[in-house]
């Protein structure tokens, strides 16, 4: 019996740590990042998405369109017409976010190691809202590195930091149906193991 209880519980671990896995895994591959920090916000509240670099990017240019639902969400405007307000990361020359068509372009002309921040656009929400992984998208995104090669990615998914307040009640939803289930499998196993000793004797 208790082979069989060591083989549910080592089972349900394989089965659940993949699972953990998934989104992490979901933007390995992508050479840029988008996060925010928490997928909860209020009406008017203001916060930032933050842009930074998966791979090592060796001077160049960068250009990608920002798409979110225009009815829930809204640039800060920065300190000219049309632009959006925008903290650029330091060893870059140059970040801008168009407000009217939503493209972000970014030029360094310095080695950018892996996991620097780009820049940090100030964002507010038009209503109280519960943001998701395709809340907010990078999209058309277009690198351009010291060699002139023209690289194009594939559509990038926001990235949610904290992501377990996505819904603060639903880990500890998850983990009492865990636990019960396992009570239960358990007790199954017992009055078997029990009927079947009772059987023998």
């Amino acid at each position: 019996m208790k082979k069989i209880i060591f083989s549910i519980l080592f089972i349900t671990l394989l089965f659940l740590i993949p699972i953990s896995c998934v989104q992490a895994d979901s933007y390995a591959n992508t050479p840029i990042e988008i996060s925010i920090n928490n997928p909860l916000v209020k009406k008017g509240e203001e916060f930032e998405l933050i842009i930074k670099n998966n791979e090592t990017f060796n001077m160049g240019a960068l250009n990608a369109k920002i798409t979110f639902d225009t009815n829930n969400l809204e640039y800060l405007p920065g300190s000219e017409e049309g632009i959006a307000q925008v903290e650029k990361g330091s060893e870059w020359l140059s970040v801008l976010v168009n407000s009217n068509n939503s493209t972000l372009s970014a030029i360094t002309s310095q080695k950018i190691e892996s996991q620097q921040i780009i820049c940090k656009i100030k964002l507010r929400a038009k209503k109280n809202l519960l943001l998701k992984n395709d809340s907010i998208k990078l999209e058309d995104l277009n690198i351009i590195d010291n060699s002139y090669e023209n690289k194009t990615f594939p559509n990038t998914d926001l990235k949610i930091l904290n992501p377990a307040q996505k819904n603060p009640n639903i880990v500890i939803i998850i983990s009492i149906l865990f636990i019960l289930v396992l009570v239960l499998l358990i007790s199954v196993l017992f009055i078997f193991q029990k009927k079947k000793t009772t059987k023998q004797s």
